[in-house]
């Protein structure tokens, strides 16, 4: 936890160059003696040339004018293979970058708890993922080493137009103060606007995204109208605040190019007076212009450099926001321990209390002191009307969340001291709401792994789905469709069941898995799992109760406590809430 808030008082900047140095090394070495080199010519050709126009034509000498000629001409073919060079280091390092920086965050967004995206809408999230990495690819190492490029150039410049004329130098330097002094304003003003567009614009990604993903209900709901209001009024504000963001940049580039024009007129025509005198020399005017333009031409890409660095400021900043973002399933590493899949033989929930936060008024307990066991070889049941807690119990016993007081243990072991991947890979808990990917049936149930085909038919057939894909005629190969459009909803959850047989994990929850499914269908599962799951523990978690008539103990949950306990037979005995939810079901 110190070294986490240590972190979180460094800059997003200089952690985000750490990790760019960090996965760089030898090509950032390899880049940096290639810029010195260039920078080195680059700062050698200017006294060529004046050595060229002073010694070489005005002083008549042509076999030194064609050695200068001679070394001019191979030096700038070098410069420019380097720089060819340089530009694929540059795009690998960009690319190297760019994956391994989203796959950072991808895998933090996999740690965060349930809280988090409780919080956080998915249209930002996905323009953080998206948007904001995009952007963060322009601060690349071409642009740092560009900046460090163009700063030394400036630098030796100064010293070597201050050798030529003194006078002209102050002038220079007396411009480019003012210059520094207004890039201070237009900065600030820029960072500001930047950070309050993307805020904006991840809530306006955030309707498009729900519009999208939606858009079928959306039609069917007549609330088309409602969504492109919501988007119209998001575009006015995000363009206007696009519109003063390129005023200001191009304000920016306005006011240095300006002072580039004071520069060169300043030069041309104090030059021009001492040339006129006889103090100056035409080689020197022409090499003070280049030492100049090397000063102005990197001051200027400085200025577009600093107008990237502010979009990609704001970008990483949000972007370590996440990075930052503590997950609330806290893992002790001193004290966690593996679970054996093959070793499992209860699951005991005692004493649990939990809450959603609600920043409006205290936390009111969705499950409260509720205590239960599902031991292994047993199909146990929890089902209450909506909103009693059912479906949060699963979600604590994956933690996705933890308890707030009580605990839930396995074998005696609270799941807080156990680590979380150990945990979660032996739990497969199949919900109402199915995951599925744009792909062939087979990826969908074996996730990509390579898994005999017998294997898939095998659980294909208990989730009842052997039928369907005998009929298909590209069968486990069949490509199903973006979030399985294709198919039906009952096709949807039977590939999810079998997904879950084919993990064979030794805890099993189903979470309204059969919900889309009609009566004979449901039962015809429910005996499947019946046979074939009789050394698991498995959780049902049903709304409908005539599919767990025949498990071996219901769970009966109102108002976030257990109600009653008992098998079917009992629980109709005792005509409690169990007899009721079965007459009116």
């Amino acid at each position: 936890m110190e070294k986490s808030n240590i972190s979180k008082r460094k800059s997003p900047i200089k952690r985000f160059i750490k990790f760019v140095v960090n996965h760089n090394k030898m090509s950032i070495f390899t880049a940096m003696i290639m810029v010195i080199f260039i920078t080195s010519i680059d700062l050698i050709l200017p006294m060529l040339t004046k050595n060229m126009v002073d010694k070489g034509i005005t002083g008549k000498n042509l076999e030194l004018l064609l050695k200068i000629i001679a070394a001019y001409s191979v030096m700038s073919v070098l410069a420019r293979v380097l720089n060819l060079a340089l530009g694929y280091i540059y795009a690998t390092m960009r690319n190297r970058v760019a994956v391994k920086f989203r796959l950072k965050v991808l895998d933090h967004l996999s740690k965060l708890s349930g809280k988090f995206y409780t919080e956080n809408k998915t249209g930002n999230l996905m323009s953080i993922v998206q948007s904001d990495i995009d952007i963060i690819e322009n601060i690349d190492a071409e642009l740092v080493f560009s900046i460090i490029k163009n700063s030394i150039t400036a630098i030796i410049s100064l010293y070597l137009m201050f050798r030529l004329q003194s006078v002209l130098f102050v002038v220079i330097v007396f411009i480019q103060i003012l210059l520094v002094t207004t890039q201070r304003y237009f900065t600030k003003n820029i960072h500001s606007n930047v950070s309050m567009f993307r805020d904006e614009y991840g809530d306006t990604s955030n309707v498009v995204q729900e519009y999208v993903y939606n858009i079928m209900n959306v039609i069917i709901s007549k609330s088309k109208r409602f969504f492109i209001s919501q988007f119209i009024k998001g575009q006015r504000g995000l363009i206007n605040k696009d519109i003063k963001i390129d005023v200001l940049m191009s304000g920016n580039m306005c006011v240095a190019n300006i002072f580039n024009l004071m520069m060169s007129m300043a030069i041309y025509g104090y030059g021009g007076y001492m040339i006129i005198n006889g103090d100056f020399t035409l080689g020197s005017l022409i090499a003070f212009q280049n030492y100049a333009g090397m000063l102005i031409g990197p001051c200027i890409s400085i200025v577009n450099a600093n107008n990237r660095i502010q979009q990609a400021k704001v970008s990483i900043e949000r972007v370590y926001s996440i990075l930052d973002e503590e997950p609330v399933i806290d893992e002790d590493q001193n004290m966690l321990e593996g679970l054996r899949a093959d070793n499992i033989k209860e699951i005991s929930v005692e004493n649990v209390k939990f809450g959603y936060e609600n920043d409006e008024s205290e936390k009111k307990y969705i499950l409260n002191n509720v205590s239960m066991k599902f031991k292994r070889g047993d199909i146990s049941a929890i089902v209450g009307e909506s909103g009693c807690g059912k479906s949060t119990l699963s979600k604590l016993m994956y933690r996705l969340w933890d308890v707030d007081d009580g605990s839930i243990k396995i074998d005696e072991r609270d799941i807080r001291n156990i680590k979380l991947m150990s945990l979660r890979k032996c739990i497969s808990v199949v919900s109402q709401e199915i995951v599925i990917f744009d792909s062939t049936i087979r990826n969908n149930i074996s996730l990509g792994k390579k898994i005999p085909d017998d294997d898939i038919l095998r659980v294909c057939s208990l989730a009842g789905l052997d039928d369907f894909i005998s009929s298909l005629e590209a069968g486990l190969d069949t490509e199903i469709g973006e979030k399985g459009i294709k198919i039906s909803g009952g096709q949807k959850q039977r590939i999810s069941i079998a997904r879950a047989m084919l993990c064979d994990s030794p805890i099993i929850i189903f979470d309204e898995a059969t919900s889309a499914l009609d009566n004979v269908s449901q039962d015809i599962i429910m005996d499947s799992i019946k046979k074939n799951l009789e050394d698991r523990i498995v959780i049902v978690i049903a709304h409908r109760l005539s599919t767990i008539k025949d498990v071996d103990k219901i769970f009966v949950m109102s108002n976030g406590k257990i109600a009653e306990s008992g098998n079917h037979e009992e629980l109709i005995s005792k005509k409690g809430i169990y007899y009721k939810l079965y007459r009116n079901e």
